[in-house]
């Protein structure tokens, strides 16, 4: 039987050993914004690349931080960086710096006019935090509300108790984005969400919110215009197995986990737009 050395140390330069290790090229992008700061507190003693690798891989995974590999730094190192990262919004400023990358590569503006707006409950493990009932999708857990662009990148994630219906999530993320979009015009939502929103934001933020109406006579499903790209967004994420389910005990970790899985699918975008 071939036998597997999984407790061997790694470089930087080794060829990868799992699907979510970072190439040189993704690190390169990235590297910049989790460099040490200048000065004179303690230097770093532990291998930066392999902390984000640790990262990454329990995202695409979902394993306990207790449980990754040997190969990879110890898991407090990696809890550590995690945590210190997820508290200073490092995670969602690198998902905004890099998305803005990708929307430049396009020929578009690096902000966007138009926008999305959608939410999906999901189950919840009996560890402990915030939850709620969603009656309309009978799940007890949590809910993601996620406002998306029409290229199908992250702009901002919310996640709260399932019991939060959809248009007080969309009145949240109205006032928690307020000025980070300058040319946002038009932000396009389904019927889940309440008649009340569109008069409300276009009041407060001078947003127009499009309710996108389904035909009356139409009662089989069927694909609406732009909507379906943030549907897609969520069928994206479930590829990483952290999000399978919540089994955060704080909703911060839970929007870093997402801003995780951005983080990298936007990475393999890059990678491949300047191949």
């Amino acid at each position: 039987m071939t036998s597997r050395h999984y407790t061997e140390s790694a470089t930087p330069d080794s060829t990868k050993r799992y699907s979510s290790d970072l190439n040189d090229q993704e690190f390169a992008t990235i590297a910049p914004h989790v460099a040490q700061k200048f000065g004179s507190g303690k230097k770093r003693t532990v291998n930066i690349r392999e902390v984000l690798n640790a990262i990454f891989y329990r995202v695409k995974t979902g394993c306990q931080w207790r449980m990754l590999p040997t190969d990879f730094p110890t898991w407090n190192h990696v809890w550590y960086y995690y945590r210190t990262w997820r508290n200073d919004g490092t995670w969602e400023r690198i998902n905004t710096l890099i998305r803005r990358d990708v929307r430049t590569k396009e020929g578009r503006d690096p902000e966007p006019s138009v926008a999305i707006i959608d939410s999906q409950s999901i189950e919840a493990t009996e560890m402990g935090g915030e939850k709620g009932f969603d009656p309309h999708k009978q799940v007890k857990g949590r809910k993601r509300h996620l406002m998306a662009d029409t290229l199908g990148l992250i702009l901002f994630v919310a996640v709260c108790a399932a019991c939060i219906v959809d248009s007080d999530g969309a009145e949240y993320i109205f006032h928690e984005t307020k000025g980070r979009f300058p040319r946002l015009r038009t932000v396009l939502v389904d019927q889940g969400y309440k008649s009340w929103l569109v008069e409300f934001a276009k009041r407060w933020f001078g947003i127009i919110v499009d309710i996108v109406q389904r035909p009356p006579a139409q009662h089989e499903f069927v694909v609406q215009p732009q909507s379906w790209k943030i549907e897609r967004i969520f069928g994206w994420l479930d590829w990483s197995r952290i999000l399978s389910k919540e089994y955060e005990r704080t909703t911060e970790s839970s929007e870093s986990n997402i801003y995780l899985a951005s983080i990298r699918l936007i990475l393999r975008r890059l990678t491949f737009s300047l191949k």
